[in-house]
Parts: C-alpha cells; structure tokens; sequence
C-alpha cells in the first residue's frame, strides 16, 4: 500500500512547494493576495497543458516511470542486488574483464551453466535469485536469465523492462550470450527461431549502452551431438582437443552483412572438421560411421541457412550486434549416471569471452591532443597569473607595493603553474623593489659609525635590564640582516621587529610604518648585497664589544619581569627570607638564558668573537649552583623566634608526613639542577640527589620496581653507586627520618605538654628524659660517621633545621605553659589574698614555682639565671622575670639543693593541706543566682532573647536558663571537682558561647559579675563571632546577681593555700622584702600564641 501511495504523495508535495513558493513571490512583487492566487493557478495549469501536450507527442517519454513503477510492482531487485553487491567485493580489487548475460533456451541455458560450475577455474561462488544465477570465474562473470522470464508476455516481460533501473548497480555488461538449441535449427523452424530472436531483440533494446554501442550478443548453439556424425567426430578427438572453443568471430561487410559473414562461418568450420578427419580417422571403421564422418562437413554448412536467415532478419538495424557463433555439444560422462558434459565450452569461457569483455581504447590523434593540452594550460596559466599582475606598479602606494611583493614571493617555487607567464611575475617584482628604493636616503659611512657611537654610549648609560634588551635588539637586527641576505620571503621578515634607527643603513621618513622600514631594506639589501654583507660585520664587531663591555656579564644576570625569583616559601619554608634564588638561575631561567646566548652566538657568528661569555658558558653550572647553596645557607641559618608569623601547625603536619621544608628543597634543587652531570656537580648537591633518591618510600618502591623489570626484561643494569647511599648510611638517615616523624608526631598530639617534652633538655635531676636530646645525639653521630664530607655539612644542617623548628615550637608551648602556671598558681591567687596576707603568701608561691616549674629551664651560676640552651634555642623568659629572679629571689628560693633542710618542713605543710583540701571538698558552697535581662549597649540589628548558664561539676551538670526574664537557682560549688563553666548568650538564629574552664571557673565567673554583670566583647566568645559581626553587635551587656560570692572567694583561697601565712612565716620570716608585691612580674614567658587554658591555637 506505502509503494502505491509514494509517487501521489510526492506529486502533492512537490506542487504545494512550487504553489507556495509562486505565491510568495508574487505577494512579494507587491500584488494582492487574490490576484497573486490566480497567478499561481494560472500557472499550474499551463504546467500541467505542457506536460499533457509533451505526453500525446512522445508516448515513450514516460517509460522509465514505468519501468519503475513496474520494479517496485512486479519484481525484487534485492535479489538481484545480492549477487551485485558479491562482484563488487570479489573483484573491485582485481582485473573483471566484464560481466555477461546468458539468457535464451531454458535447457540450453541449464546444460552450459552445470558444465561451468564443473570447470576447474570455476570460483565456487554462486548466488542465486528466483529468476537467475550468478556464476563467477576468475575474470568473468555470468548472470543466467532464461528467455522464458523474459519474452513470454505479461508480468515477465515487464520485469526485463525494469531490468536497467536496477542493473546500473554494476557497470554495463559486456556482452550477452544467446543460448539457442540445435534442434531449432535440423528441424527446420526457422520461423519459432526468427520469432524467438525477435523478441529478444526486443528485450536487448532494453539493455543501456555502453560505449556508445549497444549490447553486443555472442550467438552460442548448444546440443551440436544431435548433428549426425558430430558426435563421432567429437569422440575421435582427444581431450585437449574438445576443451578448445569451436566457432569464431561473425565479421560482416557491407555488401552480405550478417548472412554472408555466418555463412563464411561455417564454411570455415566445415573447412576444419574436413582438414581433421585424416588425423583422427579411427582404423577398422564401419561404412555407416564412415559416411557420417564424410556428411559431417557439409552437414555443417546446412546451419548456415537457418541461422543467416534469422540473424539477418532480426538484425537489420545493427548489423554489427551479433559478434561471434559457437558450437557445443554434449556427450554422456562414464560412470556418472547419465550426466552430460559439454564439449568446446571451457576454451569460450577462459579465453574468448574475457578477451571480448576487455573495453576498447578510443584514442585521439597525439598532435591534436598536444594542441589542446598546451591552450589548455596556456589558459590555465593566464587565469592563475592575472590576480597576481598590477599595470604599472611603481606608480601604485607603498602599503600596496608590499602587499603586491608579498603575493608574488609566495608564488615562488611554483612556476610550473604560471608557464610562460612567470617571468612577468619576477619582472614586476624587480619594479616593486625599485620603487620601494625611491623612499630611502643613502647615509654616508662616517653618519653611520656616528650612529653606532651614539648606539654603545646609551648602552654604558643604562641600567643592565636595558643593556640586555639592547644587545638583544642588536642581535635581532643582524638575525633580520642575515634573513635579508639569504633571500628569505618577506612576510617571514615582516613579522620580526623593526630595527632601531641607529642600526638602519640610510634614512626614511618619520612617517614610514615598521613594515614598511623592513620591506625598504629588504629591497635595498637585494640591489646591494656586498654593502648588506659589510653592514653585518660591522654590526656584528658592535655586538662584540658590547657583550665584552662587563666581565662579570651583569646584563645578562640582570631581573627579568618574566622570571620570577625562587623564595625559600616555594619550598615550604615558615617565613620569607631575604635571600633568593634569581629567576635566570631558575630552571625556566635557564631556558631563557640558553634562548638568549643562543640567538646572541648565531648573531656573532662564533662564541670565539667574545671570550667572556665563552668562560661565562664554561662556569654557568657553578654559578648556578652558587646561587642556590647561598638560599641553602640562609636557610639552615635562620633563628625561628617566637614572633615570627609562623603556621606552625601546618608545617608541623607536613613534617609528620615526610614533606618538610628540607624534603620539599632537596626534591626542587634537584628538579631545577637536573641538566647539571655528576662529574660537574658541587658535593652538597650530590648529597643532596642521593637524599632525594633515598629519602620517600614511593621512589624506592618505584626504583625497586624498575629494577625487578629491567631483570625480567634482560636488558643491561646501569649502576647507581654515585647516586645512592650506602646501605648502612641509607638505614641509618632512614631512622633518623623515622625518629623524626615521631617526635614530630608526639608534639603535634600533645600541644600543651610543652614542658613535659623538654624539661629534660638540661639533664636535671629528677626530670624525663626529652626526645630531643636522643634525636639530636644520633644526629650527631651520624653526621660524624664515615663517609661524610665538611663540604656537605650545610645538607645536614638544612634537615637539622626541622628538628631544631620542632625544638623551637615545643620551647614556645612550654612558654605558653609556664605563663598559665604563674597566673593560675601565683597571679590570680595572689589577687584573691587579703592585701594584708599577700606577703606571707607570694614567700611561699614565687620560691615554690620557681623550684617546681622553672628550674629545669634555668642555669643558675654565679647568682645569675641564664635560661637552658639547646641547639641555641631557648625556653623565652622576659627579661623582667631573669631580673626578679637575680634580684628578689635567694639560692635556696631557686635551688632545690639549698632549700634540702626545708624538705621535711614541707612534708608535713603538704600532708596538712591535702587533709584541708579533702575537708574543704566535701563540703560543697551555695550560691543563689539570678539572671537579669541581656542587652547590646552599643546597638545592633538584633538583641539577645536570652541567657544560659551551665555549671560543670564531674558527672554533675547545673544549667540556669532564662529568656531575658528573671530566674533563680542554687548553684552547689565544690572546689576540686568543678572544673568548667559555660555562658551562653541566645540571639535569633544563633548563640554566642564564653567558657571558663578549670578548677578556678567558678571563682573566676564570680569575680567577673562582682558587680552584678559584665560585658563581653565580641572577641572574647568561642562561637558566634562572625553573625555577631555581620548584626552590628560590638559588645553584649549579660546581668547576673549573685548571693553567696564572699563564702565562694573564702574557700578557693583556702583551697589554693590553706596554710599560706604558716609557710611563708616558716621559710622565712627575718625577710622584710615587701616590694615583692610592686616588683611582681605579670609575663614571666613569651607566649607567641594568644590561648586559653588547653587551646594553644
């Protein structure tokens, strides 16, 4: 049904397109809608008159739509197709003589296609349709269509007609056979043969030309054993014989045509069965089979009629269609059932017919086809060279003779196009050049050293950045110059910069373009090349005596804006240090500098021609490598202080996982030094490739597996001794490493232990030994270990230093330590006292911290406390402490061995204050809190909403909460158990939290709202700093009214020191020194961090 429905649906489309398409035009010319609307109709009518009156004049004009219409209809070319598409794929790569058709008599077309698929060249490759068969031969092929699907009238015969639509698939073929049986022709019908070759002459018509010819037919007359005595001539033969073909070539004249050449046919044939029976003659032949051999030739010519009279009446029109005539004949096979072989068939398929399937060559006359050939080109030529000619081009702008130039030096090289014609291009290329000259001043030798002088005195007046761009500029122009000379195109020139003015051989004007100034010297260096060579040699001495003007090469190690410095921070050193590594010394430097002597040399033509950069190229790798050691010892010399602006614990963090700032360096240099061989390498840099080597897990794992590869693989083992440590050197750095990483590890998990690591550092007696004095000691010993040189020493030293940074962070959070301590145990407690016990009390608390706390950090000799050095890092005491302590303080104060008789008085003082501190725990103390309402004095976007207070007490928590209204509660206090208090200040959609934490919490918050309440500055909360911020809010006014305090600042001073005033008086009453209270320093330590109570961050 979709194949009935196609061609109407196209129809359709096609006439709405062209209607809507003539109505647009026609609104678009400005008619109306109705008026445009009969136009469009009119149209379509008169469209389809033509086409009807075309129809009635030429009835066959239309066929091929039939034709289609038919193969849609009533046949399936996808049958067909398939064996089209395997020709295509067996032979679109070898030499196809041609394809033929082999149709007629149904059993004449059946017995010659079995003998061909029995023939031993046959490809075994067949593909058959319902109405044929494909059969393929090493050169040929066959497609068999019997007559009868053909010529028999009605749906049939309309499938031959579709047969061109589809066979166009393949190229035309190159002949058909026409099968026709020998019974046709001894019985005398010659009518039902004329009838027969009548329509297929009708069915050939269809068949499209090739050549310009049409389908030539090869005539094949099978069943020849019907012919009496064939047979028995046939059998006389021998085998090679019967496999040779049995016919020829139809040749007709102009006077008999076809008649008269079958004729001359089979009397040649006749002529041949005649000359062969002497030889084959068979002995003791009877007188029947005799007389059959002798009629057999004439028997032969009797075909001769009935074929002539059918060929000649069917071919009429061409009297060339019909080609060639072949016999065959068939005979019994032994011992095959019956089956019938064809004889004189095998030499037609193999030879013959592949033969007359190769196309012809129609050749032209040579001197014809030469003429054409030459205007052809000639024409090709002037078409080609046209654009490229101007008519007087020396009258023509500057910008356009440039432009025309450049046109004509890309068409050099291709002269073959433009023939003849291409002297024209290279004579107005010489005009151009000579007009461009016109522009140009000549400039006398003298002006032109005058320029060169004033061209070196600018460059001793400049700075070295200058002075490199200037020698540089100067190179680029002898590069320009040597281009010149080379005849190199100028659009390669014209990209390069101009030359500066003091470097031009004449004078332009001001107003000329840079291009213009380049393609000017291009033209004058093409008209004076000897002058062009001079020039350059004269700038080439310049060039030599610049870069000879400073023998320490200053402008050539001058900053670039393009090569940034290396920092000691690229390498994840803390701070940034003074000293650099210059960006030319850089890896990316080096390029530069190799790009810049590269182009300076190639302009000298030789680095002969200038001595200092021939010793600069020399002594590079150890000037690069100076420069480098120097960032290297600025390093390892630097003293981190407590107020340098360090991340301490991101580069504690990178320390613990193997990636310090002497790891990170060593990996750098060695990236950045790479193209430095061994043999030239300073020996701090290979120390430093072989830590680099050896230093990670990941390169030896690497290294390990490369190795185990090149093992497997056989291939030749390069070896490594100069790159690697020894392996007892390479065990012993990797134990450091390990001690290192766990010292660093231990730090980084105790940031608040600062004392407890390195309270040992002095060796006193009765403090843990300090995991720094074991990891420096083995240090030191392997530093000192054989196989170390003095000149590498500073690679040592570059590690040592992320211990000593370790050493440096630790002493610093000892500080920190030290000066929570004296507030906690001597400050705040000391603030609580009665001012008429404060005495008594500081007699007891100063000697006591001094002999507990910071003894082990003190040298105390000759009366003066100097602080513990190791490494020459010390814990950082202020100097208002060291004097407190030389001035206020006794030896027996400060010294544990001097204060020996006081131990046993200080026993019984620690048995009766543990036994108070246990009386004082039990009992807990009461305070009755209130909260009142919370403000913002300062204003803001938002105000509190309300307060909560939290009370920790071990397992014991009491809160008091309150929106902004007045709450009570009995807060239950015992000293020695509650060690945190929480204040928690409510706004809309967020909370702002202070904490006090430790055991003098409590006593603290109690101090702080002595007054009834307290205001908190923004800073001085944990959380909510930010929205606190971004609301306007500077500072929360919180209200508290407490009842009770007194009690609470009564026993926190008991608890801290029950027994103070007897302990004071005990150590020591002859001492009237009251100016301990004035003289009391508040900082004893530098804390670098700000921290409260456990956070040093």
């Amino acid at each position: 049904m979709l194949k009935k429905i196609v061609l109407p649906v196209i129809f359709f489309s096609a006439s709405v397109l062209v209607s809507l398409f003539c109505l647009l035009f026609f609104i678009d010319r400005g008619e109306s809608l109705l008026r445009s609307g009969v136009y469009t109709l009119l149209l379509l009518l008169m469209l389809f008159l033509i086409r009807t009156l075309y129809k009635m004049q030429h009835k066959k004009g239309h066929r091929w739509w039939r034709y289609l219409r038919h193969a849609r209809r009533y046949t399936d070319p996808e049958e067909w197709l398939r064996g089209a598409r395997l020709c295509r794929q067996q032979y679109s790569r070898h030499n196809l003589s041609g394809w033929y058709i082999v149709t007629g008599e149904k059993t004449s077309c059946h017995a010659v296609m079995s003998e061909m698929v029995t023939m031993p060249t046959f490809c075994d490759a067949t593909a058959e349709t319902r109405r044929g068969q494909w059969v393929f031969f090493p050169r040929v092929v066959f497609w068999f269509l019997p007559v009868s699907c053909c010529v028999s009238g009605g749906k049939r015969e309309k499938h031959w007609r579709c047969f061109p639509v589809w066979s166009r698939r393949l190229p035309a073929p190159a002949g058909a056979l026409l099968c026709l049986p020998a019974t046709w022709l001894l019985q005398g019908e010659e009518s039902v043969l004329r009838h027969t070759l009548t329509r297929w002459q009708k069915g050939l018509a269809c068949i499209p030309e090739c050549a310009g010819r049409r389908l030539p037919v090869h005539v094949v007359i099978t069943g020849c054993d019907m012919i009496p005595g064939f047979s028995q001539w046939v059998q006389s033969l021998r085998p090679e014989d019967r496999e040779q073909a049995l016919g020829g070539v139809l040749r007709p004249d102009g006077a008999t045509g076809t008649a008269g050449a079958v004729t001359t046919l089979f009397d040649a044939l006749a002529c041949r069965v005649t000359a062969s029976l002497p030889g084959i003659w068979p002995p003791g032949v009877d007188d029947n089979r005799a007389c059959s051999l002798l009629g057999l030739p004439q028997q032969i010519r009797h075909l001769s009629v009935p074929v002539s009279a059918a060929l000649s009446r069917t071919d009429r029109a061409q009297p060339d269609r019909y080609r060639s005539l072949w016999l065959v004949s068939g005979h019994v096979a032994p011992f095959t059932d019956g089956v019938t072989r064809q004889d004189f068939l095998r030499g037609l398929i193999e030879y013959h017919l592949p033969v007359a399937g190769r196309p012809q060559k129609h050749g032209h006359p040579a001197g014809l086809l030469a003429a054409y050939g030459m205007a052809g080109m000639l024409i090709i030529s002037a078409s080609l060279i046209h654009p490229l000619l101007r008519r007087n081009i020396a009258a023509s702008p500057p910008q356009e003779i440039v432009r025309q130039l450049i046109r004509t030096e890309r068409s050099e090289g291709q002269g073959w196009k433009y023939g003849v014609f291409y002297p024209l291009l290279l004579l107005q290329h010489t005009q151009g050049e000579r007009a461009l000259l016109t522009l140009m001043q000549p400039v006398q030798p003298d002006e032109m050293n005058a320029r060169l002088l004033h061209y070196r005195d600018r460059f001793r007046q400049s700075a070295p950045g200058m002075q490199r761009e200037m020698i540089l500029a100067l190179a680029q122009s002898i590069h320009l110059w040597q281009m010149m000379v080379a005849q190199q195109p100028l659009a390669s020139l014209l990209s390069r910069p101009a030359l500066p003015a003091e470097l031009r051989p004449g004078g332009l004007p001001l107003v000329v373009s840079p291009r213009l100034h380049i393609a000017v010297q291009n033209s004058w260096v093409h008209q004076h090349p000897e002058q062009a060579k001079r020039h350059i040699a004269v700038l080439q001495d310049t060039l030599s005596a610049l870069t000879e003007s400073d023998p320490h090469l200053a402008w050539l190690l001058a900053p670039s804006s393009g090569l940034a410095p290396f920092r000691a921070t690229e390498a994840g050193f803390p701070l940034a240090l003074p000293e650099t590594v210059p960006g030319v010394w850089t890896q990316a430097g080096q390029q530069q500098m190799d790009a810049w002597l590269l182009q300076i040399i190639s302009a000298l033509g030789t680095v002969q021609r200038s001595p200092t950069l021939r010793a600069f190229t020399f002594h590079r790798t150890d000037l690069q490598q100076d420069a480098w050691f120097r960032l290297l010892l600025a390093m390892t010399a630097h003293h981190f202080d407590s107020g340098d602006p360090v991340n301490w614990r991101l580069q504690l963090d990178a320390i613990v996982h193997r990636k310090g700032w002497a790891t990170r360096f060593a990996q750098r240099v060695t990236e950045e030094l790479q193209a430095i061989p061994d043999n030239r390498a300073h020996p701090w840099l290979k120390l430093l490739r072989q830590l680099s080597a050896t230093g990670s897990p990941g390169n030896r794992h690497l290294r390990a597996a490369r190795t185990q590869l090149v093992r497997w693989l056989k291939l030749p083992v390069r070896e490594e001794t100069e790159t690697r440590l020894d392996p007892a050197r390479r065990a012993a750095w990797a134990d450091w490493q390990a001690d290192l990483q766990a010292v660093a590890l231990m730090v980084s998990r105790e940031p608040l232990r600062g004392i407890r690591l390195t309270e040992g550092l002095s060796g006193a007696p009765g403090t843990a030994v300090s995991p720094f004095t074991a990891l420096f000691s083995r240090f030191e010993q392997f530093r000192l270990s054989p196989g170390t040189s003095p000149p590498a020493d500073v690679v040592w030293q570059l590690y040592l230093s992320e211990a000593r940074f370790l050493l440096a962070g630790t002493l610093f959070h000892a500080a920190c330590e030290l000066q929570q301590q004296w507030q906690t145990k001597v400050l705040w407690p000391n603030q609580l006292t009665a001012a008429n016990e404060r005495a008594g009390f500081l007699r007891q608390a100063v000697p006591a911290f001094i002999q507990t706390s910071t003894v082990p950090f003190l040298d105390i000799e000759q009366g003066l406390a100097v602080p513990v050095a190791e490494q020459g890092y010390t814990l950082p005491f202020t100097r208002e402490f060291l004097h407190f302590v030389k001035v206020f303080l006794r030896p027996e104060d400060v010294l544990q061995e001097v204060a020996s008789v006081h131990q046993a008085r200080r026993e019984s003082q620690r048995a009766r204050q543990q036994e108070a501190h246990e009386r004082l725990s039990r009992t807990p103390v009461i305070s009755q809190v209130t909260s009142l309402p919370a403000t913002v004095p300062s204003g803001g976007e938002v105000l509190p909403t309300g307060t909560r207070l939290i009370l920790q007490c071990g397992d014991e928590t009491q809160v008091l909460s309150s929106l902004n209204f007045k709450e009570s509660r009995a807060m239950a206090w015992r000293p020695g158990e509650c060690d945190a208090v929480e204040l928690t200040v409510q706004f809309p959609g967020f909370d702002a939290i202070t904490r006090y934490e430790g055991e003098q919490s409590w006593p603290d918050f109690l101090r702080d709202f002595a007054r009834g309440e307290h205001l908190f500055q923004v800073q001085d909360f944990e959380t909510g700093q930010e929205a606190l911020k971004q609301s306007g809010v500077h500072a929360v006014l919180v209200r508290y009214r407490i009842a009770g305090a007194n009690k609470v600042k009564d026993v926190w001073r008991a608890w801290s020191s029950p027994e103070g005033v007897d302990v004071l008086s005990a150590s020591g009453n002859d001492d009237n020194r009251t100016e301990w209270i004035s003289q009391l320093p508040p900082v004893i330590a530098q804390c670098p961090w700000k921290i409260r109570e456990k956070d040093p961050q």
